[in-house]
C-alpha cells in the first residue's frame, strides 16, 4: 500500500470512529502561554518541549504516544485522538505496540495551508 493509501485508510477510519458514541477524543487542561526558556526548564513538565501557532490533531492508530504537557501527562493509545490546543508546550514519547509497530497521524492547520502526514517510530521518536 502506497502511503497516500494508507493516509486515506487512516484518516477514513479515524473518521468513522469520531461518529461511534464510544470515541475517545481527548483535550489537555488548558495552561498558560509560557514563552521563557525557564517555561521548558526541568521540573516544568515539557523538558525539551515545543509548541505551535495553531492546534494539533494526533490520530493514534498503532502503539502509543506519551504527551507531557506543563501540569499533566496524557498517554494517547491506538483509536484515540487528540486535539493540542494553539502554544501549548509538549513533547511526546512513543511506544510500539507488541507486534513492535508505532503509526499515528498528525494534522496541523496553518493560515491557508493544511499539513498532514503519517509519523512512525525512527531513532530518535516519531
Amino acid at each position: 500500500m502506497s502511503p497516500a493509501e494508507e493516509l486515506r485508510r487512516h484518516l477514513a477510519d479515524a473518521h468513522r470512529a469520531l461518529a461511534e458514541p464510544q470515541a475517545r477524543l481527548r483535550l489537555p487542561r488548558q495552561h498558560p502561554f509560557l514563552p521563557s526558556p525557564a517555561s521548558r526548564a526541568p521540573g516544568a513538565g515539557v523538558s525539551g518541549g515545543h509548541f505551535h501557532l495553531r492546534a494539533e490533531l494526533f490520530l493514534q492508530r498503532r502503539g502509543s504516544t506519551v504527551f507531557r504537557f506543563p501540569s499533566e501527562t496524557l498517554e494517547l493509545g491506538p483509536g484515540e485522538i487528540l486535539v493540542v490546543p494553539p502554544r501549548v508546550y509538549h513533547a511526546e514519547t512513543i511506544s510500539a505496540d507488541t507486534n513492535g509497530e508505532f503509526r499515528n497521524v498528525v494534522l496541523y492547520a496553518d493560515e491557508g495551508a493544511l499539513s498532514c502526514h503519517l509519523a512512525e517510530a525512527g531513532p530518535g521518536g516519531p
